[in-house]
């Protein structure tokens, strides 16, 4: 990494006094939803470990008033360890699609669920976040 944020400063792209990173230890998590009318499914991934490293000069995560990071802004760097946990939620009321679906996820085919999903109409959105207990702050340089 150190690498990496030398070549940054040689090429003019950061100061030397402008790197912020987060640690997190069992506190970032990543959910993408696919909303389509009544119909929800939801996947989540809980990290063991990520690091995130933002260029302080730009747009950072913000802290808000519960203590948590939400929608964060694209980082310089991530680094992503184990996931620690994962969330999947569904809720269709169509039995065939719900039907559909199962069997795609039983698969572990990831591609061919979001394609399958974008293809009958489900549109995505996407969130992260970190969670205050487990994160270290720290600014580097």
């Amino acid at each position: 990494m150190k690498d990496r944020i030398n070549e940054f400063l040689a090429n003019g792209y950061l100061t030397a006094t402008s790197i912020i990173k987060f640690d997190c230890f069992k506190s970032y998590e990543e959910t993408t939803t696919y909303l389509q009318g009544v119909n929800k499914i939801r996947f989540g991934y809980l990290y063991h470990y990520s690091s995130l490293t933002y260029d302080a000069n730009a747009e950072t995560p913000k802290q808000s008033e519960d203590g948590n990071y939400y929608d964060l802004p694209e980082p310089l760097k991530a680094i992503c360890g184990d996931i620690w946990k994962t969330i999947t939620e569904i809720k269709i009321g169509d039995f065939k699609l719900k039907a559909k679906v199962t069997s795609l996820l039983n698969e572990d085919s990831n591609l061919e669920i979001d394609n399958f999903l974008l293809t009958v109409g489900f549109e995505p959105t996407h969130q992260n976040m970190i969670y205050s207990n487990g994160v270290q702050v720290t600014k580097l340089f």
